[in-house]
């Protein structure tokens, strides 16, 4: 990262600071030793002097993004979990090295990893604090915690009874852990069973005890009704996938519980655009080669997708009804959805009718709070850390823009090749006052 000395201005046509208040037109922000200092209409700043000035004409200046899921050390091409433990730790790690930058690059200056194997990613974070690697601020769980042949369960922490998920608690919270992970249910992994129950309420019950004890968050993995039931019990603070389904693999939205979610203030990473982004991209290789069909195996993967978002966007509308909280995590780089993409999340969340308003926020101020960093970022207020990413275009109107990378600043300073869009650099103040 580039280094600035000094103050610096920021302008742009708009400015939003990832509250609910509305954007600032012509506006700026001053950034001073790392911390945004001021945020208001360009004539505010009229008449200071001994402060470089950053201009970015038609674009807007809004917080750092804030992904609130992500796995540090997948590929995003398709290969499963399962797959991971036949990559060695070494290549993993610089996978993951390779994986924050993408991130960092593409506008998030804060990510929270929901599982990764051994110790890779506390290493990745002391390589970050040596300066061997640049990264978004990192907030790391470890390895999650998991059953015996559950999901996950080659991440490294298989813990079975109270007393051993207390213990696996520990063991991470020992390790650096910030958040607690807990694998409510199955999932992809071959050796789960997706829909039914992991842990039983006791255990779930003592996990989330024991991470509260050492004041750490939780966050559960949870595909069906059942486990999302024994999370809301044991008081987890977020929901992730948030799917309904039987035991059996049977949709049914269930009102109660999801009034329970609504009633509980429990936030929803739903995981909109894990599935669109593998959609999109059988949609793009049927339509760039007309004549060469998808295979029968794409064509199968293509009409079940549809059916299963339709299924799930339905869901997410009605517990958007009952008042349910929305968090933004991209779910990346696991399956097809490589890191460096966070946007998509976003705007898939708008596709489904999110107010691009709270879909922002979902990405910024709100994920933010989720992960516990909310009095250092996630909005621009004064005293805060100048976490800013700066795009071409309007996403309060148009959440696409998301994906024209400007400039981003992290800490208040401007990342070295990230972004595409000028910087006019001043040397004193004349320009105040076009």
């Amino acid at each position: 990262m580039n280094q600035s000395g000094g103050r610096r201005l920021l302008r742009g046509a708009r400015v939003w600071d990832g509250t609910g208040r509305p954007p600032i037109f012509r506006g700026a922000v001053l950034i001073e030793d790392g911390r945004i200092r001021g945020i208001g209409p360009v004539a505010d700043f009229e008449g200071l002097t001994d402060v470089a000035i950053d201009d970015f004409p038609g674009a807007t200046i809004l917080p750092g993004l804030v992904d609130a899921h992500t796995h540090l050390v997948g590929f995003g091409d398709g290969r499963p979990g399962d797959a991971l433990p036949d990559v060695t730790p070494e290549l993993l790690l610089l996978q993951a090295a390779r994986n924050v930058r993408a991130h960092l690059h593409s506008g998030v200056t804060t990510l929270r990893d929901l599982g990764t194997p051994g110790r890779i990613s506390f290493q990745l974070r002391e390589a970050v604090r040596q300066g061997i690697c640049e990264s978004p601020r990192l907030i790391l769980c470890g390895r999650p915690i998991t059953i015996t042949g559950g999901h996950l369960w080659y991440f490294g922490q298989e813990a079975d009874g109270v007393e051993g998920v207390r213990q696996a608690v520990r063991q991470v919270v020992k390790e650096g852990a910030d958040v607690i992970k807990i694998i409510a249910t199955g999932g992809s992994t071959r050796t789960s069973y997706p829909y039914r129950a992991a842990y039983t309420p006791a255990e779930m019950q003592a996990a989330v005890d024991e991470a509260h004890r050492f004041g750490k968050p939780t966050a559960a993995h949870c595909v069906s009704i059942e486990g999302m039931t024994n999370a809301l019990d044991a008081g987890v603070e977020t929901i992730i996938h948030g799917v309904f389904k039987e035991p059996d693999g049977t949709d049914r939205f269930d009102e109660k519980v999801a009034g329970r979610i609504a009633s509980a203030g429990a936030w929803v990473d739903y995981t909109v655009a894990q599935g669109a982004i593998r959609l999109r991209t059988l949609e793009a290789k049927a339509a760039s080669t007309p004549d060469i069909p998808l295979s029968v195996a794409e064509t199968d993967e293509m009409e079940v997708l549809v059916a299963y978002r339709a299924v799930r966007e339905d869901h997410y509308r009605r517990l958007r009804s009952l008042g349910a909280r929305f968090v933004c995590g991209s779910d990346s780089s696991w399956m097809w959805y490589p890191m460096g993409h966070f946007a998509e999340e976003i705007i898939e969340s708008g596709v489904w009718g999110l107010p691009a308003l709270d879909a922002l926020r979902g990405g910024t101020s709100y994920s933010a709070q989720v992960l516990g960093v909310a009095s250092e970022t996630g909005s621009l207020v004064p005293g805060l850390r100048a976490d800013i990413l700066v795009v071409g275009g309007d996403p309060l109107h148009d959440l696409t823009a998301l994906r024209n990378v400007q400039a981003v600043y992290a800490n208040g300073s401007r990342v070295t090749g990230a972004g595409t869009g000028p910087a006019i650099d001043h040397a004193d103040d004349e320009s105040l006052h076009r």
